[in-house]
This record gives structure tokens, sequence and C-alpha cells, in this order.
């Protein structure tokens, strides 16, 4: 993921870093706009959250997700997987 995308990311969905450093494509949902946060990444590695509420869905914007499809998009172009 860009630094472009993941500073978006953060931007609009108040997401913590690690958080979004973990994040999957599987985990994100475009047809309902939604994100959804079950784990995260710190300097031991990737883990699960901390706590059961950190676990959660966070709706995304139509720009966040316009941005996430042409990331998407980007990397099949260039084969970055």
């Amino acid at each position: 993921m860009s630094r472009y995308t993941l500073i978006a990311i953060l931007t609009a969905t108040g997401m913590r870093r690690g958080e979004a450093k973990a994040l999957r494509w599987s985990e994100i949902d475009f047809e309902n706009k939604l994100i959804y946060i079950n784990r995260t990444r710190d300097a031991p590695g990737e883990r699960s959250t901390k706590t059961l509420n950190s676990i959660r869905s966070i709706d995304m914007t139509y720009d966040l997700a316009l941005l996430l499809e042409a990331e998407i998009v980007h990397r099949k172009k260039t084969c970055i997987w």
C-alpha cells in the first residue's frame, strides 16, 4: 500500500497506524463500504488486537472507496501483490 493511501485511510477512518498496516484486502467490503478491524501490526509483528473492543468495523467514505479501488487496479497493472 502506498504512503498516500495509508495516510488517506488513517485520516478518513481514524484507524490506528498499526491497524492500517495490518489491513488486508479481504477485510475491505466495497459493496457495503466497510473496513473490518481485527488485527494490528507493531515491532514484534502482526497479532490480534489487544482488547475485544478493538475488533470493529468502520464506515468508508465514497472517496476512500474510490482511492482503494484505484490502488487495486494499479497493483494489478504493476503486479505488486
